[in-house]
């Protein structure tokens, strides 16, 4: 019996130990899957959060700068890098993109991680050292919200002080040779035309003269002109409902023909409004119909001095204050009239355009954004040059790192050339070429050329006087 039990014991043993045995092997198993696990885990590239590009979401943050003069060549990765070397971490460096041509406009956005170093950097850039990106100083500026940028532009437009002297005027009706409006001109009328340019740049360098938007100057008049056909002249081609004001021929008072002084061949011609004078400008000025082609009006605006109409007002006030018959209406009866009819049509020239219609002889328009008179008088020179894009400024700089890509360029146009010039030329032009290539000698090859025909010179000359001697020819040739 004992050893029976034994026996069982000993069973119960190996049982035991096979039980030990398969959870020795479990727990093996289970440390063999949570390394892989952890294997796995490792290889899974770590997933980083996109960050929100949206335009304007997080510009209260402060830590967005906008960057301006930005080379074209800069690389968003260079942009990058260089700010988070000197500034700080950054979550992203975006530049502005054309949206046509999809090419940089020399403007971007970083954002940084902190706004301490967002201020930091608008600090830096602001100082005397700067900030320099392929060799240029960058503009920086904490970024603002499109409906900001909006209202400052609004702002910035309405602050920008008006034109008050009105230059832009000087530039209407001017004429150069070389232009549409220049052809069938006289040389005499074009000298004319150069003398009042240049009288207009000297008279605008006193700040005190400017443009009249209203009052026109007539030059090149007939001596025969007086003051009411002067007016009638600019009746007739003036827009409809315009209102002359003043219309007066100058004249010399020491010379005087029969109680009249003689016409000095100019005189002005004043308006209402500005529209109505712009528009008897276009019509009159350098209209072949009016006088003839060999003599045609020269109409530009007026300038006038501000300090002497300042003082005319002043003694016009005074003479009104002495007037017995003055009742305190600083403009009088007839004034009213006149402002009357300047506001009605103050008010109908609001609701029409402001662009008048022009001939093409009546020479260059004025534009608002031109404040100043050409540097050159002379002819007008046309530059027919091909317009070059950024694409080629790209290439070129390409081109100037690497020489090979300026050979290769350079052989590609060759062979196009070539290539064109096969298919418009005759047939013959290719022997021709072929036989300038056939011509091509060595220096050796030509030394040699020259010795021979020198020899063969005097071989010539030997020859000549042996046949030219009859002597010797009996001698040396008698049988």
């Amino acid at each position: 019996d004992n050893m029976d039990e034994d026996d069982d014991n000993d069973d119960d043993g190996e049982d035991d130990d096979e039980g030990d045995d398969n959870d020795g092997e479990e727990d093996d198993d289970d440390e063999d899957d949570s390394d892989m696990d952890d294997e796995e885990e490792e290889k899974k590239p770590v997933q980083r959060k996109q960050h929100n590009l949206s335009t304007g979401h997080d510009v209260d943050e402060g830590k967005t700068v906008f960057i301006k003069n930005l080379a074209y060549e800069t690389d968003e990765e260079d942009l990058r890098d260089m700010m988070e070397e000197v500034f700080g971490p950054v979550y992203f460096a975006k530049l502005v993109l054309d949206k046509v041509m999809q090419h940089p406009r020399g403007t971007g956005f970083v954002k940084f991680k902190s706004a301490e170093d967002a201020a930091k950097c608008v600090e830096v850039s602001e100082g005397k050292d700067g900030v320099f990106l392929d060799k240029r100083r960058l503009n920086i500026c904490l970024a603002i919200k499109q409906g900001d940028v909006t209202a400052r532009q609004k702002e910035r437009k309405e602050k920008e002080a008006k034109d008050s002297r009105n230059l832009y005027l000087a530039r209407e009706g001017m004429i150069r040779e070389g232009t549409q409006a220049a052809v069938g001109v006289s040389p005499s009328d074009l000298e004319k035309r150069k003398k009042v340019d240049q009288y207009k740049k000297n008279m605008l360098k006193n700040l005190n003269m400017f443009v009249s938007d209203t009052r026109l100057c007539i030059r090149n008049l007939p001596a025969s002109y007086d003051d009411q056909r002067l007016r009638k002249l600019f009746t007739a081609h003036a827009p409809k409902g315009a209102k002359i004001r003043e219309s007066k021929v100058i004249r010399d008072t020491k010379q005087m023909v029969n109680g009249v002084g003689v016409s000095k061949e100019y005189g002005f011609v004043s308006f209402h409004r500005h529209d109505d004078a712009l528009g008897a400008l276009r019509n009159v000025n350098n209209n072949p119909q009016i006088f003839g082609p060999d003599k045609r009006p020269i109409v530009d605006f007026s300038i006038e001095n501000r300090k002497a109409i300042q003082a005319r007002q002043k003694r016009e006030e005074k003479s009104k204050q002495n007037n017995p018959n003055f009742k305190g209406n600083p403009r009088g009866k007839d004034s009213k009239s006149d402002a009357k009819t300047v506001k009605k049509s103050a008010k109908s020239s609001d609701n029409q355009p402001t662009t008048t219609a022009k001939a093409d002889f009546a020479g260059t328009v004025s534009d608002p954004k031109v404040k100043t008179l050409p540097k050159h008088s002379g002819a007008k020179v046309r530059h027919n040059k091909p317009k070059i894009s950024r694409k080629d400024l790209r290439k070129q700089e390409l081109e100037r790192k690497n020489p090979k890509l300026k050979n290769k360029r350079k052989r590609q146009q060759q062979e196009m050339s070539s290539s064109t010039t096969a298919e418009t030329a005759p047939a013959e032009e290719p022997a021709k070429k072929k036989s300038k290539k056939s011509r091509k000698i060595s220096k050796a090859e030509r030394r040699d050329e020259k010795e021979n025909k020198a020899f063969e010179s005097l071989v010539n000359q030997y020859k000549s006087k042996f046949t030219s001697n009859q002597q010797v020819l009996k001698k040396w040739f008698e049988t």
